[in-house]
């Protein structure tokens, strides 16, 4: 990816990568990276260097030579390594994946935001309810990219959409949504030709698209990139004890509030794992 090209894009995703102390490298589209990822295509390589691979302009993806793309396919059929591609430099249809991609309108108006929550890619992200998709200025946010497709050509999923029509909000999710209304992530789980990918349609710094982001490399890597789902709590007491005569805890109130924290630790730990959202 280039960070000239993209610095604001760049800038989002190089930041939560180090939040979360995910190791990566940023490497110009040329034939050198692809060179490196030819050496690990020898019969006796059994482990890759790269768990998940990124473009940030589709347009690069589609530009690259055929053999060059072809030593790429065959680096991640290998090591079931994914694909994250960024769709939201370039509109129009592409045949090769079958979607077409479409700006998103000018109109000010709110857009509701919503999740397929039976997705696999889900992992930090819960479906919690629609949400209003945020209208940002261009010099606070990276641009969005809407998604159409034909789910009967492309056997695709879509994991985040936008309604743009006010008398479908709150309407279930449907197989077919791809043709009717605009995706804004959208998961090919390698049925069609043995690789993972997953198309995203930028929009950062919109907080449901960062998680996405975040669950998505782990979809998309052999390994979990990003921390586990427990959380702990450190909570500081010991000004309790040091406090003047008369508002000074007793031994009763500690065990009180000893009782009341495993009580609060265990709802939180309850809800973390089970319904984060």
């Amino acid at each position: 990816m280039s960070l000239k090209k993209h610095p604001k894009v760049a800038h989002y995703i190089t930041k939560y990568l180090d939040g979360f102390r995910i190791p990566y490298i940023i490497s110009k589209v040329d034939e050198r990276p692809f060179i490196d990822l030819k050496t690990f295509l020898s019969p006796s390589v059994v482990t890759g260097k790269y768990s998940v691979i990124s473009f940030l302009d589709i347009k690069t993806y589609l530009e690259l030579k055929p053999n060059t793309k072809q030593i790429l396919k065959i680096y991640c059929k290998k090591f079931n390594v994914g694909l994250l591609i960024f769709t939201t430099t370039h509109f129009g249809f592409i045949p090769e994946f079958q979607i077409d991609i479409q700006k998103p309108s000018k109109d000010r108006a709110l857009q509701t935001v919503c999740l397929n929550e039976t997705s696999p890619i889900l992992r930090l992200t819960h479906n919690g309810g629609e949400i209003q998709r945020p209208y940002l200025h261009n010099d606070k946010s990276t641009r969005w990219s809407f998604m159409v497709y034909n789910p009967k050509d492309v056997p695709y999923e879509t994991v985040e959409y936008v309604i743009q029509d006010e008398k479908k909000r709150g309407h279930k999710f449907h197989a077919s949504l791809g043709s009717l209304s605009g995706a804004t992530v959208v998961l090919d789980d390698k049925r069609r030709d043995g690789i993972k990918r997953v198309f995203f349609g930028g929009g950062f710094p919109f907080f449901l698209h960062i998680m996405l982001f975040l669950d998505s490399l782990d979809y998309l890597s052999p390994v979990v990139m990003t921390h586990g789902l427990e959380r702990y709590l450190q909570i500081d007491i010991d000004d309790i004890f040091v406090a003047r005569t008369g508002i000074r805890m007793k031994r009763k109130d500690v065990k009180v509030s000893r009782n009341f924290c495993k009580m609060k630790l265990y709802l939180i730990q309850y809800n973390t794992n089970n319904a984060l959202e």
